[in-house]
């Protein structure tokens, strides 16, 4: 997975209505980025029924550990 400017600017709508990162909080805001914590994100996704919040923790699990660093430190 490339971390594109649409990929970005999709993390950044998802912020921008979750200031503190909604279901994707203890992996973009707190910075517990490893696998084991992104499922946490998702299955968390999942039981609020955050349905943008499930896409975009499957993205992140794509993801290697220093994408999803750059990806919260530039959204």
């Amino acid at each position: 997975m490339r971390v594109t400017q649409h990929l970005l600017l999709r993390f950044k709508a998802y912020h921008a209505e979750h200031l503190t990162w909604g279901s994707l909080h203890i992996a973009l805001d707190d910075g517990n980025l490893s696998n084991e914590d992104v499922l946490f994100c998702l299955n968390d996704a999942r039981e609020r029924q955050d349905a943008e919040g499930v896409v975009l923790a499957r993205i992140l699990l794509s993801c290697t550990p220093h994408q999803r660093e750059r990806i919260s430190q530039l959204a």
